[in-house]
């Protein structure tokens, strides 16, 4: 509705006024206003009062951004008379492993290698000369990536066959056969031989079950029995022998164990590596030159036994990583021989939020 009139726009003001409404650098609240300006229309004092309303809002003030720092994981040199390491942190090409979950396994099946991150199963190609270069392999899957969710566990084989599983079940891959297929309720940890015909899973305090895989289907072969370890906590293939680190049946100790023709070849535990350097869980079991390589984020052990089941030596993760610490698993053989950590790391900002880094680091071992 308008008004045109002196003294319905004086009223309009004396009730604009009595409200506590208007702006003074835009309108008036003095009800004795000239007639002369009584004239001016409803519709003008209130395209007046949103112009004031625009022009005198206040400023909007960006939030700071919380600053985040990549832990830095350099390389090292340990040795303990003629046995040594030396680290080399990879590049990685590609792909940023950071975000808000570490990445969670990695597994080298064939040629290739696969990272499960926090969006999918990535597959990457590896250079190894004169230093180690992971790069996204874009002809694999989408855009490099096998699956377009985060997994829990990764195996691979020799023959190019790779298990990804979830706590809902576990997808068969071989990339370079073109070979693909799901296998509902087979889940936790996972481990596949070498040749890629069967399998083992387990959680910590369950039974291992044992699993035959073919070019489409995987069958039930029945739990597979450890009567010396009360709690299984990992378990990696080396050629037919079996890699396992678990609690001892009797004594609540933590072990590396060498499994041959379904008995101990060999086992180290606590008394063998002595404290401080004792094992609390082994999370990561593989071969690495002519030694077997131990690994527990825990106390950050790395552990070397020999052929004969003899400590060979033992150092702390932290002179391998420049002093920075976190959480690994696994350690896993890459076909060039090389053994292979992926590190996860995290940093909180000053705003409470928690950033998660991955990093994989290349260990030659000689001696």
């Amino acid at each position: 509705m308008r008004s045109t009139t002196a003294a319905g726009l004086a009223a309009l003001a004396l009730i604009v006024s009595s409200c506590g409404g208007g702006d003074a650098d835009t309108a008036s609240s003095d009800t004795t206003a000239p007639a002369a300006e009584a004239t001016t229309t409803t519709a003008a004092a209130d395209t007046a009062a949103e112009s004031s309303e625009t022009t005198s809002s206040p400023e909007t003030t960006a939030a700071p951004v919380a600053e985040v720092v990549r832990p830095t994981v350099t390389g090292g040199s340990v040795s303990a008379g003629p046995i040594g390491v030396t680290s080399t942190p990879c590049t990685i090409e590609g792909v940023d492993f950071s975000g808000t979950e570490s990445p969670a396994s990695l597994a080298f099946a064939g040629s290739r290698a696969f990272v499960a991150t926090e969006t999918g199963v990535a597959a990457f190609t590896v250079s190894s000369d004169g230093g180690c270069t992971f790069t996204l392999d874009t002809t694999v899957g989408t855009g490099g990536y096998l699956l377009s969710e985060s997994v829990d566990s990764l195996s691979g084989a020799s023959t190019g066959r790779l298990l990804a599983t979830d706590i809902f079940g576990t997808t068969v891959f071989d990339v370079d056969a073109g070979l693909s297929y799901a296998c509902d309720g087979v889940s936790g940890d996972i481990a596949v031989s070498a040749d890629g015909t069967q399998a083992l899973t387990w959680f910590p305090g369950s039974p291992v079950e044992r699993w035959e895989l073919t070019d489409t289907i995987c069958n039930s072969a029945g739990e597979v029995p450890f009567p010396d370890l009360a709690d299984v906590k990992w378990i990696s293939y080396s050629g037919t022998d079996l890699l396992v680190g678990g609690e001892g049946a009797t004594d609540e100790v933590v072990y590396a164990t060498r499994y041959r023709d379904g008995a101990p070849a060999w086992k180290v535990g606590t008394a063998e590596i002595g404290a401080p350097a004792w094992f609390g869980w082994i999370h990561g079991m593989n071969d690495c030159g002519s030694f077997t390589c131990a690994i527990d984020t825990n106390t950050f052990q790395l552990a070397l036994v020999d052929g004969s089941g003899a400590l060979a030596a033992s150092f702390d993760v932290a002179e391998l990583t420049g002093g920075t610490r976190g959480w690994i698993e696994p350690i896993v053989t890459g076909p060039d021989g090389a053994a292979y950590v992926l590190l996860g790391t995290s940093f909180d900002a000053e705003d409470g939020t928690r950033t998660y880094f991955g990093d994989i680091v290349r260990l030659d071992v000689t001696g």
